[in-house]
């Protein structure tokens, strides 16, 4: 088994113990008090042995190892445990799905890492996705009324993928904006019911969601 000990953290702090990461090298602790996720590294029985030594009792915390801050820039105000990951609704009304947990048998799997997922309402939307660190995957879907997606060069170069779901009942056209300078650095090709633009110089790649599926209607209203 595994050790986790949190010492970094105020005795007024309430942690939530979440579960051990994909690597089964930590655990993911949320502190519901400011608001928090923390992924804590497993003790190793040298640093047990510094910290306590032998009658067990806390010598020195310094041996033992800090918790680090997920997301410096996002506070939570709700975690929630879903499949073998975490779906998290930030302060600032960004949702997070982080797929780190361990899988409960123990098999292998790679670590996906984490997705943003921004949500539109009822009225025209501006979608403009922040970049956030640790995230390497965005979802957009603006909802109904006559939306823009905005994505500005620096979210083009830190995302690796950005999923546009355009789906929405009120077939109004909504708009695109990309920045894209080369497009002799463009592949465009379909798979499976969704439609893929890849930009090879960026390593990054635009995933419109079921543009061919049996609802290609309500995803196809982008220009």
């Amino acid at each position: 088994g595994k050790i986790i000990v949190e010492s970094s953290l105020s005795t007024e702090n309430n942690l939530q113990f979440l579960g051990l990461d994909a690597e089964n090298m930590g655990g993911l602790i949320f502190d519901t008090v400011n608001k928090k996720l923390y992924r804590q590294s497993a003790v190793s029985e040298i640093e047990l042995n510094s910290a306590f030594g032998q009658e067990r009792l806390l010598l020195s915390s310094t041996a033992l190892p800090k918790a680090v801050d997920l997301y410096p820039n996002l506070q939570f105000k709700n975690v929630k445990n879903i499949g073998h990951g975490l779906l998290l609704s930030a302060e600032s009304g960004e949702i997070l799905y982080v797929d780190m947990l361990e899988k409960e048998n123990g098999e292998n799997r790679s670590h996906i890492g984490s997705s943003l997922i921004i949500q539109g309402g009822k009225e025209n939307d501006t979608l403009v996705p922040s970049i956030i660190k640790n995230v390497k995957q965005i979802v957009l879907n603006a909802g109904d009324g006559q939306d823009m997606y905005s994505i500005s060069q620096d979210t083009w170069q830190h995302y690796q993928a950005i999923i546009i779901d355009n789906n929405a009942n009120d077939l109004l056209v909504d708009t695109l904006m990309l920045p894209i300078e080369n497009l002799d650095s463009l592949v465009v090709t379909r798979y499976d019911d969704d439609l893929l633009v890849i930009d090879n110089e960026q390593n990054t790649v635009l995933i419109l969601r079921q543009v061919f599926g049996v609802e290609k209607q309500s995803h196809r209203h982008l220009k």
